[in-house]
């Protein structure tokens, strides 16, 4: 019995590989696509830590007096900073009156007049012409092009009509980017860039599925993952009773290696079905892709079914251990086809927390510019907006060299293509990572303009869009850039 015994237990071990590998890292990331995104749908999940409307406990009289005193001189405080901030402007009345503006157009007169003293004095540097070519664009994207250095906006005045939209419809650290680029490359880059509008509806969506659909695959896989739960503790078990009868050269050791075989399949097929689950109920995954990936699993099901009726007709030991050997050499290529299903899926999530993110982005633009026009002083909540573009940016990269080196895997071999995908995986995670910081940066913002003054401000930014919407696509990246329609 010492032989095959010692076959018997290789081929155990070997399966028990299933019971523990296909999930070692599950769970975390559906989790994680909830940045930026609350249960109502709306596009920022953001504490209420800092609003003006929290409970406030029972305490003397007194105490509330002292509150109120307070909140009067803030109040105070923030009314003359507004002054302050108006009377550093050139006013309409002011910029009128100077030779180079006096034949641009009212409504852009308004514009220039809105803005602050620096950004002014950064556009009445350039030629008159050069000045209407760049008042023509929404205020936010003025404002925001205002803000570049004055030789970047030196450069950018110079372009034609069509390219300036192009450019103003980027988001601050990419606008940034392609302006310090040369004449030529800032031109063939702008080229590439597209403008069109969809309906809010479809914002974020790479393919449209219905709420019954999308209902009755999460119901899927729910229901694939507690029985592959289930599976698992049975599985243990089984391989307890096995190696029993193996030990013991009981006439139930056929019986027990054909149910191992079996259940250990049947681990493998409920996890394809969970990644069903998982693929048709995602709208972020292109069309084309999921019916491919979804392909390509009714294959290993339908292949593992087969191997499963293999097993339970096995009318000897060396026939179910043939069988086992033959589900074995088949769950190496099966792992390496599970990681790339979730690394699709995870990299679908990331893509669609950078495209919420860079929406935000341009809501955080448009609020400034309306508080700015108020006269309130936003020059910190500025830099604040800044700093989360450039996070942006950064998850952005990370995001793109996580494609490329997916893409690249399935160019290598078994080995090398595992590893790139591993590598796929790890680059996505960071990307990942950088948004979870960003996020903290926009609760950071929204609490600031709150407590600037902003509050109707703050409360557009985290509504849900409705109605039409700007879609920026940039070269041959799939990330996207939304805007909101001016209602």
């Amino acid at each position: 019995m010492g032989n095959p015994m010692k076959i018997i237990i290789v081929l155990v071990f070997f399966l028990m590989v299933l019971s523990v590998s296909v999930a070692a890292e599950e769970g975390s990331d559906d989790k994680d696509a909830g940045i930026l995104r609350d249960g109502s749908g709306s596009d920022a999940a953001v504490s209420d830590e800092g609003r003006d409307d929290a409970r406030i406990p029972a305490e003397p009289e007194k105490q509330m007096e002292r509150r109120a005193a307070d909140a009067g001189d803030a109040a105070a405080e923030r009314l003359a900073a507004r002054e302050l901030n108006i009377a550093e402007r050139r006013s309409l009345a002011d910029l009128q009156k100077r030779e180079k503006l006096r034949e641009l157009q009212q409504d852009r007169l308004e514009k220039l007049a809105r803005l602050d003293r620096e950004k002014q004095e950064k556009l009445e540097g350039l030629r008159a012409e050069q000045i209407e070519r760049l008042t023509e664009v929404k205020e936010e994207r003025l404002r925001k092009m205002a803000g570049l250095d004055q030789e970047h906006l030196e450069k950018i005045a110079a372009l034609d009509k069509e390219q300036v939209e192009r450019l103003a419809a980027l988001d601050r650290e990419r606008m940034r980017e392609y302006s310090a680029l040369s004449e030529s490359d800032l031109k063939e880059r702008l080229a590439k860039v597209e403008v069109r509008r969809i309906d809010a509806s479809q914002l974020f969506k790479e393919r449209i599925i219905t709420k019954e659909q999308r209902e009755a695959a999460r119901e899927q896989e729910r229901e694939a993952q507690e029985q592959r739960t289930e599976l698992r503790i049975e599985l243990k078990t089984q391989r307890e009773q096995l190696l029993q009868a193996a030990r013991e050269e009981s006439p139930e050791m056929l019986s027990r290696l054909r149910e191992y075989i079996a259940h250990a399949i049947d681990v493998a097929l409920k996890h394809l079905e969970l990644l069903k689950g998982r693929i048709n109920a995602k709208e972020n995954i292109p069309e084309a892709e999921a019916q491919d990936i979804l392909a390509q699993i009714d294959e290993r099901i339908a292949s593992l079914t087969e191997l499963r009726a293999k097993t339970e007709a096995a009318s000897t030991v060396d026939e179910a251990k043939a069988a086992g050997r033959e589900f074995a050499s088949s769950w190496k290529d099966l792992k390496i086809r599970f990681r790339q299903d979730e690394v699709t899926l995870i990299r679908a999530g990331v893509h669609e927390i950078i495209g919420r993110s860079e929406h935000l982005e341009r809501k955080l633009d448009k609020a400034l510019a309306r508080m700015e026009e108020k006269g309130i002083d936003v020059s910190e909540i500025d830099a604040q907006v800044d700093a989360f573009s450039k996070k942006i940016a950064e998850a952005r990269e990370k995001f793109k060299e996580s494609q490329a080196v997916f893409a690249a895997a399935k160019t290598l071999s078994e080995e090398e293509g595992a590893a790139k995908v591993q590598e796929a995986r790890s680059l996505a995670k960071e990307a990942h990572q950088l948004l979870k910081e960003a996020h903290e940066f926009l609760k950071a913002i929204l609490q600031g303009i709150r407590q600037a003054g902003g509050e109707a401000e703050a409360d557009e930014v985290e509504a849900q869009e409705v109605g039409e919407v700007e879609i920026v696509e940039v070269e041959a990246e799939t990330e996207i850039e939304e805007e909101a329609e001016d209602e």
